[in-house]
């Protein structure tokens, strides 16, 4: 069975309150303070759009046994293709909201329809998480927006850049043709909270906000090795920033000794070999509603308010 690496990470943006966009600061910390701030503003209107959501996963190495990925809280393993020498799947979800609660449903595998047996799974699934969070108190479900269906997740803090981080303004890129401000942040030595690695922020020019962020692993996080890398971009959608992709490029944390026979003579060659691959999550379809968003399977009854 190969090891899930599908939860991936999760950067926190709802953080302080108040922002002033009367003219834009020009320091790193300023920067990052008023990007902190208008992510704060901006979480309550993107938490009035629904999504779609593609979750795409590669693993390299044609030599490898085939992987049974098995979708995420089930049973039900998913077929993955080998495509240019690398083993792929993919899930996709419309992302809606449950009082308030975003919840992932499955809409699709490997871009195709579920199967009676799987959609079945899925409205009994939809089922329990309507009532779950129907009881739920205002701190769980605090909790739940902060770490949605318990996503493991590797988790970065800008409130806490300035503090724990060295950071410093290094250039200027343009991302999604808009014109950003390039900010590295490293790790303070003398800091003794541990932090995930060097960290890169594009803030966008026009209205300070995280329009990208980089992080780079330097030690080892959960299943993640060293040189693992993880790259947020948020997208300005009709006035409007929403989350649209997560790209994750990991490396395994657990290596394997293995013997490599090769035909020459001398002594047989061992390998230290490692697991690798790419997690591509991409957000697109977002439509406002105007009343609580709920799917209503037949034969369910609406909470009770």
């Amino acid at each position: 069975m190969t090891k899930s690496f599908a939860p991936v990470a999760v950067i926190v943006l709802s953080l302080s309150s108040g922002a002033g966009l009367a003219q834009a600061p020009r320091t790193a910390s300023a920067l990052i303070d008023a990007s902190i701030a208008n992510a704060d503003a901006n979480s309550r209107d993107a938490l009035a759009y629904t999504f779609h959501e593609d979750d795409a996963s590669v693993l390299a190495g044609a030599s490898t046994d085939e992987p049974k990925p098995t979708l995420p809280g089930s049973k039900w393993i998913i077929q993955a293709f080998m495509v240019n020498a690398e083993w792929r799947w993919s899930v996709q979800y419309d992302v809606i909201f449950v009082e308030g609660i975003p919840y992932r449903r499955v809409t699709g595998i490997n871009g195709l329809r579920l199967p009676p047996e799987i959609a079945a799974w899925e409205n009994e699934r939809y089922n329990r998480m309507v009532a779950t969070i129907h009881v739920l108190s205002p701190e769980q479900r605090q909790q739940q927006l902060r770490m949605p269906e318990g996503i493991a997740a590797i988790m970065t803090d800008p409130k806490q850049l300035t503090n724990l981080y060295g950071c410093k303004i290094t250039g200027h890129e343009k991302v999604d043709k808009r014109p950003a401000t390039v900010i590295q942040c490293k790790p303070r030595r003398d800091t003794a909270v541990r932090m995930s690695g060097p960290v890169t922020l594009w803030v966008d020019n026009q209205q300070p906000f995280f329009h990208r962020t980089r992080i780079v692993l330097d030690h080892t996080v959960d299943q993640y090795g060293t040189g693992t890398v993880v790259t947020f971009t948020w997208s300005l959608i009709d006035g409007v920033w929403h989350h649209t992709s997560t790209e994750l490029d990991w490396v395994g944390a657990d290596k394997t000794t293995k013997n490599l026979d090769i035909p020459t003579p001398g002594a047989p060659m061992n390998i230290e070999q490692g697991s690798q691959g790419k997690q591509i999550d991409t957000f697109s379809n977002f439509k406002k509603f105007l009343t609580e968003s709920r799917m209503l399977i037949p034969g369910s009854s609406p909470p009770q308010h």
